[in-house]
């Protein structure tokens, strides 16, 4: 047999499952894509965050898959005065129409008047690290059992900065179904507050409520999002701690922004803003992976130590093949390899407290890989761009939640009217207005 290759969630290892259990083979059975992730909807404020909870059907081709008529808004989460450490009671009324979907329900479709039976599982949730933490009922990094696929220890006190440094994952005990559900269900009997933070702390659990999914496999399902991972996190990090260890001094960044002025690059991609010193605060994840897959290592080459400007090239080389569209099995075992290499390096260099959370995860990425295949079939950058949607909405800065729901039904009658031949015309301006473009 030759090279196995990965073009969509289909070639997945998740999918193949559901397929063998005959849950994919018949007609009209759907597989689920969900999302949490919080926006602020006031420009001047930071004190205030609106979550969203966004569907999408795996089924579609990834061409379509993430398109306006193609996501559903499964409802927003107000926002509240005190960050919630889960997030069962706004899931309750989704896993409980997850299950009546799991056995079927019948109902009328645009292709037929007959009732159908249709059916739905959610195969992968993919979120931030925070929310996936609290839609799967694990401990957030900052706990001693801070990782969502193994058991490996993070040491330091209450208050502290945890150690996240050791690379050596064969030694990591990985997480498994069977033992999430089994001390989910102990913390849900917990009679008193001290047994219920003991028995966390000690597991690395808390109850979620989708582990009453009978299918559901929170270790699998809810994936380590490459966007927020590699982007958002790795990338900026390395940025911020190349200027406040003086690698790059003001002088070097000066001569880093004159080099990217020079780049002439495809007008699709983009460009890094020129006054990187200033705005890298505020780039968009595009923007990050942009900066690493294509400006960087010609923007540091000479400028950074040649040690640490190696150390980068191996995490720019894998992220380079992770955002293949297409990837073999050959290239991922590459791609690992390289990140694994690029996390041992950087505790070398840089200290054992140094190392991000982010980068023990990197080490798990090849597993989401193997389960859903390339990244681009199920990271975030869809529904971060919803978000900056949901953000632009005006609204008379009272219950923003209703509003925004409220003009999203709007949108999606407005965008579903099926109008005479002869007034199209007319009301085309309102239509291209009142809908996203």
């Amino acid at each position: 047999m030759g090279d196995k290759i990965y073009e969509d969630v289909y070639d997945g290892q998740v999918w193949q499952d559901f397929q063998q259990e005959g849950f994919l083979m018949g007609e009209r059975c759907y597989g689920l894509s969900m999302n949490v992730d919080w926006f602020q909807p006031f420009k001047n404020r930071n004190d205030y965050s609106v979550g969203v909870l966004y569907f999408t059907s795996v089924n579609f081709p990834r061409s379509i898959r993430f398109k306006f008529e193609n996501v559903i808004v499964a409802g927003t989460i107000p926002a509240l005065e005190k960050n919630p450490s889960c997030l069962n009671f706004f899931l309750e009324p989704v896993v409980s129409e997850l299950k009546v979907l799991w056995n079927g329900i019948r109902m009328k479709t645009s292709l037929s008047k007959v009732p159908l039976l249709v059916r739905a599982a959610l195969m992968c949730v993919v979120c931030d690290v925070p929310a996936a933490r609290k839609v799967g009922g694990f401990k957030s990094h900052a706990g001693t059992k801070g990782c969502s696929r193994c058991y490996k220890s993070f040491p330091g006190g209450f208050g502290e900065r945890k150690d996240y440094s050791g690379f050596d994952r064969e030694n990591w005990e990985p997480r498994s179904k069977n033992k999430h559900n089994k001390f989910a269900e102990k913390i849900k009997r917990c009679k008193t507050k001290t047994e219920y933070l003991t028995k966390s702390r000690d597991y690395g659990t808390y109850y979620s409520v989708v582990t009453e999914l009978q299918y559901f496999d929170c270790v699998r399902f809810i994936v380590i999002d490459p966007m927020h991972n590699l982007f958002l996190g790795t990338a900026k990090t390395m940025y911020k701690l190349w200027t406040k260890l003086k690698l790059l001094t003001p002088k070097k960044i000066t001569i880093l922004e004159s080099r990217l002025k020079l780049m002439n690059v495809a007008t699709d991609i983009g460009r890094i803003p020129s006054k990187i010193s200033a705005n890298y605060g505020k780039f968009s994840a595009d923007e990050w992976k942009n900066w690493t897959t294509i400006f960087s290592m010609y923007a540091l080459h000479g400028l950074l130590p040649e040690e640490h400007l190696k150390c980068w090239e191996r995490f720019v080389l894998a992220c380079r093949i992770l955002c293949d569209p297409f990837l073999s099995k050959v290239e991922l075992q590459k791609a690992d390899i390289l990140l694994l290499n690029f996390c041992r390096k950087f505790e070398q260099l840089y200290g054992r407290m140094a190392v991000m959370p982010t980068m023990h995860l990197h080490c798990h990425l090849r597993e989401c890989l193997i389960d859903y295949g390339p990244i681009s079939a199920f990271w975030c950058f869809a529904f971060e761009r919803y978000n900056g949607y949901f953000g632009q909405i005006p609204t008379n800065n009272r219950s923003v939640e209703i509003q925004f729901m409220r003009r999203l039904t709007i949108l999606r009658h407005v965008e579903n009217a099926q109008l005479p031949a002869q007034y199209n015309s007319e009301f085309s301006d309102f239509v291209s207005y009142a809908t996203f473009n």
